[in-house]
């Protein structure tokens, strides 16, 4: 979660989060090279292949759907951000631009992979289940609320959890909430990617709750450059504050994430972690 210390660190973007399609939010993100969906999908995939089957997914922090499009269309990240920031779509109505998205990405969608999201913005929900990003999706805000009977009955039955850029405002209540309505919590994976100047600790101890174990992945993901000087300062201070040495990362410009797997004892014992990555 956010501690006063960081919680003003990073750059204001609220607005790209809450159009009424994420245009605003590709071009925006563009800019600063943000780039960590297509790095972490990859390592999700994995996780997915050593899972076995078709697991349930629920991805928090959703936005606009942008790791179910991956995951469910296999269009790389960036070529939805091409096409996202591509000024030829930029008098098309948000209407035009959903149906030209359900012909262009997801007329052979996936249907065997259920990916479904969490967010506080309903415009990005809503558009990432009306093109077929999300099998479903809910704008609900589990750090303040109780989720609701859809949200838990719609669920229940996930197998793995994904957040790419959510920790920092997302923290135990809300994975507390998730665990708390899933058939079997003592089951679930989680993958997790956290931005350095925040820790995992506490959302990994609420996970040990039910018998799951979080490793750390080796090395970090960039995430997207620093909007100004004070983000960087701030974030570097952060960072540093966490016992973490900065050079060669935030010190170049960049936010760049630790990457975290949690998963049951049982998996941990048959499948080492070094064994998925290799």
């Amino acid at each position: 979660m956010d501690t006063p210390s960081t919680a003003g660190a990073k750059a204001d973007f609220s607005s790209i989060y809450t159009a009424p399609d994420p245009r605003p939010y590709y071009t925006t993100l563009a800019e600063l090279d943000y780039q960590i969906p297509g790095t972490a999908m990859g390592l999700v995939q994995r996780a997915l292949e050593a899972m076995g089957g078709e697991p349930q997914i629920l991805d928090l922090a959703c936005s606009y759907g942008i790791n179910g499009a991956i995951l469910r269309t296999g269009t790389p990240y960036d070529e939805l951000q091409s096409h996202y920031a591509d000024p030829a779509l930029a008098d098309l109505s948000t209407d035009e631009l959903r149906q030209r998205d359900r012909e262009q990405f997801c007329s052979s969608v996936r249907q065997s992979r259920v990916v479904r999201g969490l967010d506080a913005s309903a415009p990005a929900v809503q558009y990432a289940v009306d093109v077929g990003y999300l099998s479903e999706g809910w704008a609900e805000d589990l750090e303040s609320d109780e989720p609701s009977a859809q949200f838990a009955a719609g669920v229940a039955g996930t197998g793995l959890i994904t957040c790419t850029g959510g920790i920092g405002y997302l923290g135990v209540p809300t994975f507390a909430r998730v665990l708390g309505v899933l058939d079997d919590p003592h089951n679930v994976w989680l993958m997790s990617f956290v931005l350095r100047m925040y820790s995992f600790e506490q959302i990994a101890a609420e996970c040990e709750r039910y018998g799951l174990v979080t490793e750390q992945l080796p090395g970090v993901l960039r995430q997207r450059r620093f909007a100004d000087e004070g983000e960087q300062r701030t974030t570097i201070e952060a960072v540093r504050s966490r016992g973490i040495d900065p050079e060669g990362y935030e010190s170049e410009g960049w936010y760049v994430a630790d990457a975290f797997l949690t998963r049951p004892a049982s998996a941990v014992r048959e499948r080492p972690l070094e064994s998925l990555f290799a």
